[in-house]
């Protein structure tokens, strides 16, 4: 009987084990079909900072598309990476700003946005020139708020921590018998 008992409990953590994995393959599948379907390689952004107020809040979620050159028009709102182009912000950043002017550079052969963001108080001149190597994509869908939880995760790096100790959780009271649970079983003679 005890045996049986213990298969039932081994059988029953692997069943939330396996029902983890599932949940983190499927957020990984969603991840990679974005990233497919949107052609880029970032097509889901959280804002950070208040630079682009009061269009875009820190938390907003950004669904973005990958687009050829061409199609960024002035007044479009770009995610890219930072690089020695943009003097005015940190390198290798994602940033969320919009276009303001476009040009074509013969010699690089390749379309360059001048980008600022929304707040004039925190960016009161713009960027510098972006090449398009550097753009991921145009702001197609805003979700307000939704990845204020993501930020505060990101920024105290505490999701590993919280991620495994639910998973701990889940483990223990798989395992753990009530003691309902422990009141209904036949005693023995």
């Amino acid at each position: 009987m005890q045996t049986q008992e213990k298969s039932k409990t081994v059988k029953e953590v692997v069943v939330v084990v396996v029902i983890i994995l599932i949940l983190i393959g499927g957020v990984y599948g969603i991840d990679i079909t974005l990233k497919h379907t949107l052609h880029t390689s970032k097509p889901v952004v959280v804002v950070e900072g208040v630079s682009m107020e009061p269009t875009l809040h820190e938390g907003d979620v950004l669904i973005v598309k990958g687009v050829d050159p061409e199609d960024i028009e002035i007044g479009d709102i770009i995610v890219f990476e930072s690089s020695e182009s943009t003097p005015h912000i940190l390198p290798n950043r994602t940033v969320v700003h919009r276009v303001i002017d476009i040009k074509y550079d013969e010699e690089q052969g390749q379309y360059l946005y001048l980008t600022k963001g929304d707040n004039n108080k925190t960016n009161p001149i713009p960027d510098g020139w972006v090449p398009y190597k550097d753009v991921y994509g145009k702001v197609i869908f805003i979700i307000p708020r939704v990845g204020i939880i993501s930020l505060w995760l990101r920024k105290t790096h505490l999701a590993p921590v919280i991620i495994g100790a639910l998973i701990v959780i889940m483990i223990i009271l798989t395992i753990w018998e009530t003691p309902e649970e422990e009141e209904q079983k036949p005693k023995k003679k």
